[in-house]
């Protein structure tokens, strides 16, 4: 039933695209009021709950949500949040089709949803305003988006059940892409605002790098377990951190004020946020070799290193900018 329904809608979905103004926009509205409650409803026991028709439905209810951001927490906060005090077969309350067998689509779903959320602001005329009061929207957007990251990661580091490597994976993809974006798009968007904005803006560049620790720490447990997707996939979001690292540096140093950020070495931890013994350390050092050594001691607020250019950035480590805030 779910997977004829799913089919049917997303059919009526691609006829809609090809359709202009209120109309179509109704039409969307109503496709994602329909896929919410299909996903809202209680089947049967003996209902086949086939997770990919799941994730159709879920893609629906977001991409067509006439307020997406609104849609966005409310998945986080009210439905995958639920999911760790969930009884073995059931599902959330407000959200049925949510179970330990689904959580993977709809967590997979909201943080590629999140890192489009970013890429749209940026393609609207809100991201390209130089109105600082309209720019005020579009950093409070941001601020929200990054929060929800940080609540989307903590539930995998608080309840390592949920942590499965296809979650994790996702967490790095999705991860390294919200970075990309970021540094293509809100730090030139910063740039332009820095006056009028600059305690926000410092506000979200801390809460970004704060959240973005997880990122180092799924990197560092790909090439411990010797992951094969998470290896892939480390190069890209190695660079995308790196890159963060040193445009901000050169932001904050074109309107001198490098030492609001400030950098304490940060302790080898696993996903879980547990501190991963020395040996294991020693190890992981050893195996990177001595071109990442030189660089373990570098601060975010050197200006020296910031002269070198962004021809350095490969050689970047997470420590050079990261907090330990135990």
């Amino acid at each position: 039933a779910i997977e004829n329904c799913s089919q049917r809608i997303f059919d009526a979905t691609s006829e809609s695209t090809k359709g202009d103004g209120n109309d179509s926009l109704s039409f969307r509205a109503k496709l994602s009021e329909v896929a919410s409650k299909l996903l809202r409803q209680n089947w049967p026991d003996e209902t086949k709950m086939n997770k990919g028709n799941v994730g159709k439905l879920l893609s629906l209810f977001v991409e067509h949500s006439p307020n997406r951001m609104d849609t966005l927490s409310h998945l986080v906060n009210d439905v995958l949040q639920e999911v760790p005090h969930l009884g073995k077969g059931k599902g959330v309350a407000v959200f049925p089709t949510c179970s330990h067998q689904t959580f993977g689509n709809y967590y997979s779903t909201v943080l590629e949803y999140l890192w489009k959320e970013l890429v749209n602001l940026f393609n609207s005329p809100l991201g390209k305003t130089k109105d600082p009061t309209a720019a005020s929207k579009a950093m409070e957007l941001m601020h929200k988006m990054i929060g929800l990251l940080q609540s989307l990661f903590g539930l995998t580091k608080d309840h390592e059940a949920l942590a499965k490597k296809s979650i994790i994976f996702q967490q790095l993809k999705f991860g390294s892409r919200f970075i990309e974006t970021f540094v293509l798009k809100a730090i030139p968007f910063f740039q332009v605002h820095f006056q009028h904005h600059e305690d926000t803006i410092l506000d979200i560049i801390r809460l970004l790098q704060r959240w973005s620790h997880q990122l180092y720490h799924i990197i560092s447990h790909g090439k411990r377990e010797k992951d094969a997707n998470l290896t892939k996939e480390a190069p890209r979001a190695k660079k995308a951190l790196e890159m963060f690292i040193h445009k901000v540096k050169a932001m904050l140093k074109k309107n001198r004020c490098m030492t609001a950020m400030w950098t304490k070495t940060l302790k080898a931890k696993d996903i879980d946020g547990s501190t991963i013994k020395e040996e294991r350390e020693s190890e992981d050092d050893e195996e990177e070799g001595d071109s990442e050594n030189e660089d373990r001691d570098e601060e975010f607020d050197s200006e020296e290193d910031d002269d070198e250019g962004s021809g350095d950035s490969a050689d970047t480590s997470e420590n050079e900018y990261e907090t330990d805030e135990n």
